[in-house]
């Protein structure tokens, strides 16, 4: 059976991968540093998934023990979703994200060089690298991050085609739209948004709501995921992204509407200061995926976001935390 290793495996990305990859019938090892988070964040947990196995791994550890895991596991496919991931809060600590997703990365990199048994790489990174993008940009446009960790994530991006090009390591890099799925840690914007208007409660809108993003399920990333496992350049790289985006306040508007609650309730929205270095858009053309993969979206916004409102009604969300825990 193939095996697929995926690295940062309580993440959102992480934890839908590897339900994904086990549905289709991939033996799946799912790893984070720490240890498994609640069955209700986990689809390959709560959706009862076979051929998953956890054990705990750090790209923090040094390049021997990093070793002798891999080679001991012996994976036929790596996908690395591990990353320290907040965007605001990288400006407290900022070099708990330049360790994470800059030292990490590299010790990883010199990890996966010498695991023969690889047949390709999937670094799964974030259009943050790029900044603001004032239009439709393809993956060979500039970096110019405006947080450390768009900076942070830039150098992972970096180092990783290097270690690729130079050690000969059958490498995709990709960056994808923001993310969601079932299963969403419930300080992210679409779980929040959801709980505020379930539980009668406040949701806090930074800024005034009008930066520009593209919202992708995990399951339409995963598709493209898979298909690049038969890709045959050494290194290669594509967006994941839908062809259509939204502002954040019309986003928030759309789930309040999906929830039947008046939006205009003074009690339920209210707007907060605007998080320092955001960018106002992301759009990544997905082209080339489309093009060379034959992928294409099939989740609408609409369909996705009642996913997530079933999956909340119906797992037990009460010891999720509904904000950001740091992890150095």
């Amino acid at each position: 059976m193939t095996r697929v290793l995926i690295l940062g495996a309580n993440s959102t990305g992480g934890s839908y991968a590897a339900y994904f990859f086990s549905k289709k019938g991939y033996e799946v090892t799912a790893t984070s540093r720490s240890v498994q988070a609640n069955k209700s964040q986990l689809p390959y947990l709560f959706k009862n998934c076979p051929h998953v196995d956890y054990q705990v791994f750090d790209i923090n550890w040094s390049i021997l023990c990093q070793i002798e895991f891999l080679k001991k596991l012996k994976p036929d496919y790596i996908l690395n979703f591990a990353s320290q991931s907040m965007v605001a809060q990288s400006w407290l600590n900022p070099e708990d994200w330049m360790r994470t997703n800059c030292v990490g990365q590299v010790n990883l990199l010199e990890a996966i060089k010498c695991v023969n048994s690889l047949k390709r790489y999937i670094h799964f990174s974030t259009p943050e690298v790029y900044g603001n993008t004032s239009s439709w940009i393809k993956e060979d446009h500039p970096f110019n991050p405006s947080t450390p960790y768009a900076a942070s994530r830039s150098f992972g991006d970096i180092n990783t085609r290097l270690w690729s090009n130079t050690y000969s390591i059958p490498t995709t890099i990709t960056r994808a739209a923001n993310i969601y799925s079932e299963g969403q840690h419930l300080y992210r914007i679409i779980p929040r948004t959801i709980h505020a208007c379930i539980s009668k409660s406040t949701i806090t809108i930074d800024g005034d709501g009008k930066s520009i993003r593209s919202f992708i399920h995990m399951e339409d990333v995963c598709n493209l995921l898979e298909k690049t496992f038969n890709t045959s350049e050494t290194t290669n790289e594509y967006h994941i992204s839908p062809k259509d985006s939204i502002s954040i306040i019309d986003l928030v508007r759309k789930i309040f509407d999906i929830c039947k609650i008046d939006i205009s309730n003074p009690d339920y929205l209210i707007f907060g200061p605007e998080r320092k270095g955001k960018d106002q858009n992301y759009l990544l053309d997905p082209s080339k995926a489309i093009k060379e993969l034959g992928w294409n979206t099939y989740i609408t916004i609409d369909e996705g976001l009642n996913r997530v409102l079933e999956w909340y009604k119906n797992n037990d969300i009460s010891l999720l935390p509904l904000n950001y825990l740091h992890k150095k």
